[in-house]
């Protein structure tokens, strides 16, 4: 697979490709179909006996008796055993189902940022409160251990991803703190 400049992305022993749609491409081996993302990750195994693209973000990927419904990275929105024509006729459902997810992401990755932000801006503060006070500094070490140990749990169950403006502002808040006086 090359990517837009004629780069390869991959090289590996699938025995098809299709086009690539919104990023990800249906693939094919010796075991089944799979999806894999233009910079050549492997987004859903290769272990559905069918997958199609039902909509620009969404595909249905058949497994025995049962179809997931997947976005265009993988993640799994909804699982039905209705056949391929009901699935198509019920599309504004799994949209529906999509967009709902979509915005729960969206909500846990902005609070995400919330508190990565606060925990910046309290060690910005723990760090000015050092300088004229240590034995008040030492206390506040450790509720910044608590406060970066909760965003570390919260990480762990992390699923969809950011968007393009969520990424950004991470950019930002990193770059923010990151250059301040050493």
């Amino acid at each position: 697979m090359l990517d837009s400049a004629g780069n390869r992305v991959t090289e590996s022993g699938f025995e098809e490709f299709s086009y690539c749609f919104n990023g990800c491409a249906i693939v094919r081996d010796s075991i089944g179909y799979g999806l894999l993302s233009l910079s050549g990750k492997q987004l859903l195994p290769t272990e559905y006996c069918q997958i199609r693209f039902i909509t620009p973000k969404l595909a249905a990927a058949v497994r025995g008796g049962h179809t997931t419904i997947v976005d265009c990275y993988g993640n799994a929105i909804a699982q039905t055993t209705l056949p391929m024509d009901s699935i198509v006729d019920n599309i504004a459902i799994y949209n529906d189902m999509y967009a709902a997810k979509c915005e729960a992401n969206r909500a846990y990755w902005d609070k995400v940022l919330d508190s990565y932000q606060e925990l910046c801006s309290n060690c910005l503060e723990a760090k000015m409160v050092y300088k004229t006070n240590r034995g008040a500094a030492k206390g506040m070490l450790q509720q910044l251990l608590e406060q970066a140990s909760a965003i570390s749990e919260e990480l762990k169950g992390a699923s969809g991803q950011m968007t393009p403006q969520q990424l950004e502002r991470f950019r930002l808040i990193k770059e923010r703190y990151s250059d301040y006086e050493k």
